[in-house]
C-alpha cells in the first residue's frame, strides 16, 4: 500500500520584460521569496503612486504568494488597468489564471491563461508562450485530464532547453504515476535526476530522489526505494525543506513497517522484525505522525510479549469476526485470549488501527502492555 505521491508542479509567474529586478526593490524581495517585505514595499510606494502598474502588480503577486487570493485579484486588476504594453497585460492574465487555479475555479483559470496565450502569440513572445503552455498543462493535471496534460508537457519539451526540462520531466513522471505506468514514471523521474545532477541543482534534485523512492514503493521494490529516499533526505537536510523531509520520513517508516510485518508473517528472524519496527517508530516520530508511531509501538509491544499463537478452534467464530474488523469480537479476544492478537494482526493490519481508534479497546490493551518499556 502506498501512502502518497509527492507532487512537484511548478506554476510559472510571468514577469514582464520591462520589469527590472535590479532597479526595483519590491521585485528584488519577490526574487528572494521574501513576500512580506515585497508587499510592505509595494504598498508604501502605492500610497505615493497609486496608478503604478509595477507596484500594483508587485503587491498583487505578493498577496498571491502569501495566499490572500482576494487581495491578489484586486491588485492584479489594478495593475492591468494601468498596464501600458501588451506583455504587461498578458502577465496580469497569466497571474489571474494562477490564482483561479489555486482556488480550483478551473474554467476561469483556463479563460485567463488563454487570454494571456493569445497576446503572447500576437507579440511573438516565445518564452511567454512556453510559460503559459506549461501552466495550462499543469491546470489539466489538476483537473485530472492527464492525456491533455501529457500532450502539453511533451509539446513544451520540444522547445525547452537545458536545466528547465527537469521540472517538466518531473511533472510527466507524476502523470504516468497517476495512470499506474510506474516504469514510464521512473523513466522520466530519472531524466529529471540526470539534468539536475548535471547542473548541480541540489534542492530540486533532492525532491526528485524522494519522488523516485515513492515510485519504487509502488513497484514493491522496497530496498531500492530506501536507497533513493535516504539520498533525498541527505540532500534535503542540507537545504532545509521540512515538508519534503517529513514526507520522506513517513515513507521510510512505511517501508520498515511493511518489511517487519512481512518477516513476522513468514516467521523468519524476529530480531530483525523488531529492529525494523523500532526504525519505523523512529521515522514516524520524526515526521510528527503520532498516530502511525502509536500503531507501530503497540505492535512492537504485542509481538514481543506474544506467547502462543495457536487459536482455540472452539472460539473460531470470534477470531473470524475479529479478522473482519468486528469491534465486539476484538474486545472478546482481548479479554479471553490476548496472546493470539499478534497472529490476528498479521492477518489483518486494520485490527491494530481499530484498537488505537477505539478508546475502550485501547484502554483494555494498555492494561496488559507496558508501553513505556516497549520502545
Amino acid at each position: 500500500m502506498r501512502l502518497h505521491i509527492f507532487i512537484l508542479i511548478i506554476l510559472i509567474v510571468w514577469l514582464s520584460p520591462s520589469i527590472s529586478l535590479a532597479n526595483n526593490e519590491c521585485y528584488s524581495f519577490i526574487d528572494e521569496d521574501n513576500y512580506i517585505k515585497a508587499l510592505v514595499n509595494g504598498l508604501q510606494i502605492l500610497n505615493k503612486i497609486p496608478n503604478s502598474y509595477y507596484y500594483n502588480y508587485c503587491a498583487g503577486l505578493s498577496y498571491y504568494k502569501l495566499g490572500d487570493y482576494k487581495e491578489a485579484l484586486k491588485y492584479i486588476a489594478q495593475a492591468k488597468k494601468y498596464a501600458i504594453s501588451k506583455d504587461e497585460i498578458a502577465g496580469c492574465y497569466n497571474t489571474e489564471g494562477l490564482i483561479y487555479q489555486d482556488l480550483k475555479d478551473y474554467n476561469k483559470s483556463l479563460t485567463y491563461y488563454l487570454k494571456a496565450l493569445k497576446i503572447a502569440k500576437d507579440i511573438f513572445d516565445k518564452k511567454g508562450i512556453v510559460n503559459i503552455y506549461s501552466n495550462i498543462a499543469s491546470l489539466y493535471e489538476s483537473m485530472g485530464r492527464y492525456d491533455q496534460a501529457l500532450n502539453g508537457y511533451k509539446q513544451i519539451l520540444s522547445v525547452m532547453k537545458g536545466k528547465d526540462k527537469a521540472i517538466i520531466y518531473n511533472n510527466i513522471s507524476n502523470l504516468y504515476y497517476y495512470e499506474g505506468d510506474y516504469l514510464k514514471s521512473l523513466e522520466y523521474i530519472k531524466k529529471a535526476i540526470a539534468i539536475d545532477d548535471k547542473f548541480q541543482n541540489y534542492p530540486l534534485l533532492a525532491t526528485h530522489y524522494i519522488n523516485a523512492g515513492e515510485i519504487y514503493i509502488s513497484m514493491n521494490k522496497l530496498n531500492t526505494a530506501k536507497d533513493y529516499l535516504y539520498q533525498g533526505i541527505a540532500m534535503e537536510t542540507l537545504y532545509g525543506d521540512k515538508i519534503w523531509l517529513k514526507n520522506a520520513y513517513i515513507s521510510l517508516g512505511f517501508i520498515y513497517h511493511k518489511q517487519a510485518i512481512n518477516i513476522l508473517k513468514e516467521q523468519k528472524n524476529q530480531d530483525t522484525a523488531y529492529k525494523y519496527l523500532k526504525i519505523a517508530y523512529d521515522f514516524y516520530s520524526l515526521s510528527s505522525r503520532k498516530d502511525l508511531a502509536d500503531i507501530v509501538r503497540i505492535e512492537y509491544a504485542l509481538f514481543s510479549k506474544s506467547r502462543n499463537n495457536n487459536i482455540d478452534t472452539t472460539k473460531i467464530k470470534y477470531y473470524q469476526e475479529a479478522l473482519k474488523g468486528s469491534e465486539n469480537a476484538i474486545y472478546y479476544v482481548m479479554q479471553h485470549n490476548p496472546e493470539v492478537l499478534p497472529k490476528l494482526i498479521l492477518e489483518n493490519q486494520n485490527i491494530i488501527k481499530i484498537i488505537t481508534k477505539n478508546p475502550t479497546l485501547k484502554r483494555l490493551l494498555e492494561k496488559d502492555i507496558e508501553f513505556q518499556k516497549a520502545i
